[in-house]
């Protein structure tokens, strides 16, 4: 018996959705292979046998074999950390990719966090009423980035 770590990832983006280690007789690597696969769709899924850690990696690959690879940071800039509120004072962020989604978490639980996409590498926030908010960037397969900018 011999264990191995499945790696399944999406065919469109290397995004990995499961990395289960399966133990099995050594003959039937094939098999075990395969129906780690099935419950993912082997049409928008494959299989490489590697460890893994979603939130750390993505697939890409690597002269012409698929292989494990960390997900890279984003270089984003941001001009300051505490802006006055009232919507009029600003913290730019810029180095974002093109288009990215960016997620604002006001510090009011009632409020809903809000979700733009946004194209051009940039990002203005401002902020009408006072605290922190938490704005994340996300573009896979970057590994998300996060601040938090103080609205006083």
């Amino acid at each position: 018996m011999i264990g191995t770590t499945f790696t399944i990832y999406r065919l469109d983006s290397g995004e990995i959705v499961s990395a289960p280690t399966v133990v099995f007789p050594e003959d039937h690597r094939q098999a075990y292979r395969d129906a780690a696969l099935a419950p993912w769709g082997a049409e928008e899924h494959a299989v490489v046998e590697a460890p893994s850690t979603p939130a750390l990696h993505y697939v890409g690959t690597l002269g012409g074999e698929p292989a494990v690879l960390d997900r890279p940071a984003m270089q984003v800039q941001v001009s300051k950390l505490s802006i006055a509120a009232g919507g009029t004072d600003e913290a730019v962020l810029t180095g974002l990719p093109d288009p990215c989604s960016v997620v604002i978490d006001a510090p009011d639980p009632l409020v809903e966090t809000t979700v733009q996409e946004v194209a051009g590498g940039g990002f203005v926030f401002a902020a009408a009423d006072p605290g922190t908010y938490t704005v994340e960037v996300r573009y896979f397969p970057f590994l998300p980035y996060e601040v938090e900018i103080t609205a006083t």
